[in-house]
């Protein structure tokens, strides 16, 4: 689990099917420490697991990833560059299971990441 440890939750915004967080990035965190000591970037699978935590976290679900039909990192997460971030969650309940999800995570006018997939609940 990377919530409170690797990134922190600044705001979280829940209403109807729209979730925003605005997160804030441990820029001294081990990871960074062999992803890349000189020039540290946050790794793909740590933005997936944020989403995924900053959802169960809005939702008080515990979920696992069950389909990616669309991930694209856009542009580099660098935590010497900046640490906060707007993760931006919407999503359709399909059924008491499963969970559509369109998420963003951007600063300002850069876009790092976009995902398109399904959840289901544990």
């Amino acid at each position: 689990m990377l919530l409170n440890n690797f990134f922190y939750i600044d705001h979280l915004s829940h209403l109807e099917n729209n979730i925003q967080a605005d997160i804030r990035i441990q820029q001294d965190h081990e990871i960074f420490k062999g992803h890349f000591p000189q020039q540290p970037i946050v790794p793909g699978v740590c933005v997936m697991e944020m989403m995924k935590e900053v959802l169960q976290e809005a939702l008080t679900k515990k979920l696992m990833l069950t389909n990616s039909a669309f991930t694209k990192f856009l542009a580099i997460l660098s935590p010497k560059e900046t640490t906060i971030a707007q993760l931006v969650i919407d999503y359709t309940l399909l059924d008491d299971q499963k969970i559509s999800v369109n998420a963003t995570l951007k600063h300002a006018s850069t876009i790092y990441f976009k995902f398109k997939g399904q959840f289901t609940v544990k």
